[in-house]
């Protein structure tokens, strides 16, 4: 990936995927981003360990108040599924085990462990898991 973005070894950006300012990013373990892809780093973007970004998803570590653009960073948890062309914006934490629904839109808060659609993404129901929550 180059200048200055932080991936494990382990991780996979597929093609067509764009990213500015890279090293605002941070991908962990097993961790992968999906071919079209969009991630705007202006502040720290950190994908955590098991989670997919998938493809054409758009994320974007700012967000405009008033006339103001304001660097806000993005936190997604580990073992998170953002599903396709899903948009998450800055200043929002997506926590461990969520998985987003296709085309939503995270910019709140949303509990650990749940499906979560929308546009506004809610959490809607618990998400079934095997093994041990992180």
């Amino acid at each position: 990936m180059g200048f200055g973005a932080r991936l494990d070894p382990t991780s996979r950006v597929r093609g067509g995927v764009r990213i500015s300012e890279p090293w605002n990013l941070t991908m962990g373990r097993k961790s992968s981003i999906g071919e079209g892809a969009t991630i705007w780093a202006c502040a720290p973007v950190r994908i955590g360990d098991r989670t997919v970004v998938s493809q054409y998803c758009f994320l974007t570590s700012s967000q405009r108040v008033g006339t103001q653009e304001c660097p806000m960073p993005i936190e997604i948890g580990d073992d998170v599924w953002i599903a396709t062309e899903s948009v998450v914006v800055g200043g929002v934490s997506v926590p461990n085990g969520v998985l987003v629904g296709a085309r939503s839109v995270v910019s709140d808060s949303v509990d650990r462990w749940t499906i979560a659609t929308g546009q506004p993404a809610r959490s809607r129901r618990e998400r079934e898991y095997q093994g041990v929550r992180s």
